[in-house]
């Protein structure tokens, strides 16, 4: 059996790729990489500036409705300041779910993206606010 060497993207279907795409920039610094596109659907895959995963965002191009179901949990991010991550992702169109909280030595908070994903930002030592 070969290991698996980490979690290469996590795939979100969205209505729209621009405004998807400027709202991850915009609310967590998410660079596009690469764009693809098929007859059946358009890819966009997103990159933080300092490297790990991707998030591909994905637009079926017959306009069928997302069904989200609920057999998933929030995409996650690991985020220096979860505080102002979390105020510069509601200001740019997410739905606040979780505010900012301690849990454990953590500090975490859970939004919905402009589609309704479930997105939870985290730094895992950062339970007390950050000051500035």
């Amino acid at each position: 059996m070969t290991a698996s060497r980490g979690l290469a993207f996590a795939k979100l279907f969205v209505t729209d790729l621009d405004r998807s795409a400027e709202f991850y920039r915009a609310g967590l610094g998410l660079e596009p990489a690469q764009r693809f596109a098929t007859p059946e659907f358009d890819e966009l895959v997103l990159r933080a500036r300092d490297g790990g995963g991707s998030l591909v965002l994905c637009r079926w191009k017959d306009g069928r409705a997302l069904d989200r179901g609920n057999a998933h949990g929030p995409v996650g991010f690991v985020v220096g300041d979860v505080d102002s991550t979390y105020a510069a992702c509601c200001a740019a169109g997410a739905a606040a779910l979780f505010p900012p909280s301690a849990y454990g030595p953590a500090r975490v908070a859970i939004f919905r993206d402009p589609d309704g994903h479930s997105v939870e930002i985290l730094n895992p030592g950062g339970a007390a606010p950050q000051t500035k």
